[in-house]
């Protein structure tokens, strides 16, 4: 199965652990931001009072139960009292900046790691092919020696580069590697 540039990243943005912390410090924040905001708006309370009873219903102060009730803080018409929910909104704001910048990062981070293994792939094609021509002039160059045209030096320098080629190829394995698994 071929794996796409898009499909690559959509699997990193769904897999990766600080986008995940930042959704997480982003919600924790909101929370945070709602239950300071609560202590400062109005509350409303429904209930019932009303169960089995012998007779008529009445609470301790002698009146009848009420179904709704709302109670009032003094805290509501405090102007001073917006600051904390201001600023745990700023915190928000942050955490979701946060968020967004952590995925534009991975979303890059793939991108280039996925053009990188693109060049990567097409290196080791070339180098594979190359190795293959290093080994058929290795081959040419020792019988040429055995049959006393070519210097020692010469199958040498023919082994030099075969073993040179390989090299290069055993570094651009790991290199694909290490980008597999980005």
């Amino acid at each position: 199965m071929a794996l796409t540039l898009k499909r690559a990243i959509e699997l990193a943005l769904e897999n990766s652990k600080e986008i995940q912390v930042a959704k997480i410090q982003a919600s924790v924040a909101d929370r945070a931001a709602q239950i300071t905001k609560a202590q400062f708006m109005p509350n409303l309370y429904a209930g019932s009072g009303a169960g089995y009873t012998y007779g008529i219903p009445e609470t301790p102060g002698g009146r009848a139960p009420s179904i709704f009730k709302r109670v009032v803080h003094g805290a509501d018409f405090q102007r001073t009292a917006e600051g904390p929910g201001e600023r745990n909104a700023g915190a928000v704001q942050s955490a979701e900046d946060c968020a967004r910048r952590c995925k534009e990062q991975r979303y890059h981070a793939n991108g280039d790691a996925y053009l990188e293994l693109g060049k990567v792939r097409h290196s080791l094609e070339l180098l594979r092919k190359e190795q293959e021509s290093a080994e058929k002039i290795l081959q040419v160059t020792q019988d040429r020696q055995g049959e006393g045209y070519e210097l020692p030096v010469e199958v040498t320098k023919a082994q030099l580069t075969k073993a040179q080629v390989i090299q290069r190829i055993l570094q651009l394995e790991g290199r694909e590697d290490e980008l597999k698994f980005f």
